[in-house]
């Protein structure tokens, strides 16, 4: 009797341990999936870059001297137009202030021998004119008298040859005043006046040389920026060309080096995506050199950024936009690996195991091969599934 009992119970046990296992075999697992669809990515190349300032400029002074004056200091920002040194000017203002009443004087000088003399120099010039004229004519008229008597034999040849010079002279005398008549009237001959106009142009190419050289004594930022060098101080000699100031402009670029491959596949205006530390920014390709470096052999290009702050130097990672990639695109994570990659997928309510092949990467995602538009990829337990378990989808991205 009692191993009839015992019979009975482990049938019954047996029984009711199958049963549980067949309703655990037959759970379905929760799961969230992605539908797959095409989908369009930028296509880029990568490279390492560096931040620059797009112009740093060394300001010197084209004459040599003495500096009197630094008018900024390192980090000071300046606009265009703003000084930032200054040499002694004494010399030179010495040499302009020369020069200009030297240039005024000829201008002068050119004027009156173009238009004339003044009023005044005209009234005078036609009395001294008249004059003349009157002197003349009463030494002409005592001439042809004296000729008269000369050959008369009552004058000796002494007297003849004393009134002959005298009428002579007073005829000169004439055509001078003449002359300076129509020039108080009518201005200088032409000779005369280019020769004025000559001396007028040389004595103002002189002052304009000085204006520039007192000019160029004060250096002025061409752009806006930051002064991030001072190589004098005040009272140093400085020699012409030697840098005494130097701005860096607010607009930064990445210098990049393209390889000879790439640059085949670049254009001027494309974008970048510019990675610094864990900011993402927008820049643009603004510069490939025609030739390689010859240190490094590569083309030096320049992607440019706006409104950043950077300190340079700064090392930044670069993704030249060449294009787009169209295909099926996956989280990466969601790529699994046992001798070839491959994923699951849920299919009529089943796990189902699909082989894949990488062919691109972006982002954290994948563009894989061995998948179709519209499999629903499992995203969410993941690793608790395997080929041929019933799941539930819980979850479903479009």
């Amino acid at each position: 009797m009692k191993k009839l009992v015992f019979l009975l119970l482990t049938t019954l046990l047996l029984v009711s341990c199958n049963s549980q296992e067949n309703i655990e075999i037959n759970k379905e697992i929760p799961v969230k999936v992605s539908k797959l669809s095409l989908e369009e990515y930028d296509d880029t190349i990568n490279y390492v870059g560096v931040i620059k300032s797009n112009d740093l400029i060394k300001y010197s002074f084209k004459t040599g001297g003495t500096i009197q004056e630094i008018l900024v200091d390192i980090g000071d920002e300046v606009k265009r137009g703003d000084g930032l040194a200054v040499l002694d000017k004494s010399d030179l203002n010495t040499a302009l202030s020369i020069s200009k009443s030297q240039m005024e004087a000829a201008k002068s000088q050119y004027e009156k021998a173009k238009s004339g003399g003044s009023p005044e120099e005209k009234r005078v010039a036609e009395l001294n004119l008249k004059k003349a004229k009157e002197t003349y004519g009463l030494a002409l008229e005592n001439w042809e008298k004296s000729e008269k008597l000369y050959n008369a034999g009552a004058l000796s040849e002494s007297q003849i040859k004393q009134i002959r010079l005298e009428t002579s002279i007073l005829n000169s005398e004439l055509e001078q005043a003449q002359q300076m008549y129509n020039q108080a009237s009518k201005g200088a001959r032409e000779e005369d006046l280019n020769a004025a106009l000559a001396n007028y142009n040389q004595a103002k190419t002189n002052y304009e040389h000085n204006l520039k050289k007192y000019n160029e004594a004060e250096l002025k930022s061409s752009i806006d920026g930051v002064v991030v060098a001072k190589q004098f101080e005040e009272g140093e000699l400085v020699g012409s060309g030697y840098p005494v100031i130097v701005v860096s402009s607010k607009d930064q670029i990445v210098s990049i080096g393209l390889s000879q491959k790439d640059t085949r596949n670049i254009e001027i205006g494309m974008e970048a995506v510019v990675k610094v530390f864990e900011e993402e920014l927008r820049g643009k390709l603004i510069s490939v050199s025609e030739i390689p470096n010859e240190k490094t052999g590569l083309y030096d290009a320049k992607i440019a950024l706006e409104n950043t702050n950077f300190k340079l130097g700064i090392v930044a990672a670069v993704d030249l936009i060449i294009g787009k990639i169209e295909g099926i695109w996956i989280p990466l994570d969601s790529v699994k690996y046992s001798g070839s990659n491959y994923v699951f997928v849920a299919q009529q309510g089943k796990v189902v195991r699909k082989n894949v092949s990488i062919l691109d990467q972006f982002n954290g995602l994948v563009r894989v091969s061995g998948l179709e538009v519209n499999d629903l990829l499992i995203i969410s337990n993941s690793n608790i599934v395997k080929p041929g378990d019933l799941v539930e989808v819980i979850e479903r991205q479009e």
